[in-house]
């Protein structure tokens, strides 16, 4: 059974959605801003539709949020066009569409939104909205670390540990992974205790690696809850609990984390810290499956195969495991050849 570790990226199924408003906030009361709109001022007009984005001090009302600031992206505020680029991208107060969702963020990008970039830079990683071009990617990140974006170094740091388009070198990894926790980056915490963890670019700690996971869970990141889950499972920087383990598992599964789910679908196939319950682990694979977890698809096939709370069927488990090769998985690859 696969047993995930999981690298957190500001990255190709999460993209950055920092509210660039935060670094600006004033005490200002929603009459003085509705004024300042009244008047035409688009910065008031983004920082009251964040207001309505996240219900402080009036109801959230995300399409009034979009409308604001669709308002100020006619009068070129940059920040604007960022926030309502994150609307597209996220469905919130408008229809998703990638398409402008890219257009928001490459004019944004342009007055200088570091934000803008790397969502932009994810755009092209994954070829959505746009052809994917890794080396444009790159080139985005790239900017927008030079302007101090935390989620910008995250993602170039994810590009040079896995070698893409860049010369593989943990070293770099580490740096920025380091530079991107220290300026609080939930996804910089995980990565940078996953090289701990694992050895890349530093000396293995796993207690570095536990602290780096166990600040990134008290901030309610679902991938540090699980990343601090494993290391209770494995005994790794702390004494082993599979009690422990299982809290979190189920706590970052409820936040829809898929490696969660896979894992505490492994412990309910095997009775680890939970009563053996099959159907339950093939009910926490399918759900991690409906979500693209490739682990949770190889673990299907195997309880189809075995015929683990489920009816045995080599039809569905092979299927399956094809499925998974296609999507990249080496393990599945090698169980089709051998099937």
């Amino acid at each position: 059974m696969v047993l995930t570790s999981h690298f957190s990226l500001d990255d190709d199924n999460e993209l950055v959605n920092e509210n660039c408003e935060e670094n600006k906030t004033k005490e200002e009361n929603v009459s003085e801003l509705e004024e300042r709109v009244s008047n035409g001022d688009a910065d008031a007009m983004v920082r009251l539709g964040t207001r309505y984005m996240k219900g402080e001090g009036v109801p959230i009302d995300q399409k009034k949020a979009a409308e604001l600031y669709s308002n100020a992206v006619s009068l070129g505020n940059g920040d604007a066009m960022y926030n309502l680029g994150l609307c597209y991208l996220t469905g919130k107060g408008v229809t998703r569409d990638f398409g402008k969702a890219v257009n928001l963020f490459e004019n944004a990008a342009k007055k200088g939104n570091a934000g803008a970039m790397v969502n932009l830079g994810n755009f092209y990683k994954n070829g959505q909205g746009v052809a994917q071009n890794k080396k444009k990617a790159i080139e985005l990140y790239t900017n927008a670390v030079s302007l101090g974006n935390a989620g910008g170094m995250v993602n170039l740091g994810l590009c040079y540990y896995n070698g893409e388009e860049v010369t593989q070198d943990f070293n770099k990894a580490f740096e920025l992974f380091e530079r991107s926790s220290s300026l609080g980056n939930v996804n910089g915490m995980v990565n940078l205790g996953l090289c701990y963890c694992n050895g890349h670019g530093v000396p293995k700690d796993c207690k570095k690696a536990f602290d780096l996971y166990e600040a990134a869970a008290m901030k309610g990141f679902p991938d540090g809850i699980f990343n601090l889950g494993l290391c209770y499972f494995k005994g790794e920087g702390v004494t082993q609990d599979y009690k422990k383990a299982i809290e979190l598992y189920e706590r970052s599964s409820s936040m829809g984390n898929t490696n969660a789910m896979v894992n505490l679908g492994n412990c309910y196939r095997n009775g680890e810290g939970v009563t053996q319950d099959y159907k339950k682990a093939v009910s926490l694979y399918e759900r991690a499956m409906s979500m693209a977890n490739i682990g949770a698809m190889v673990n299907l096939a195997l309880c189809y195969k075995n015929g683990l709370g489920v009816t045995a069927d080599s039809g569905k488990a092979k299927m399956l495991l094809q499925r998974a090769a296609s999507m990249g998985s080496k393990e599945a690859y090698e169980m089709v050849r051998s099937f």
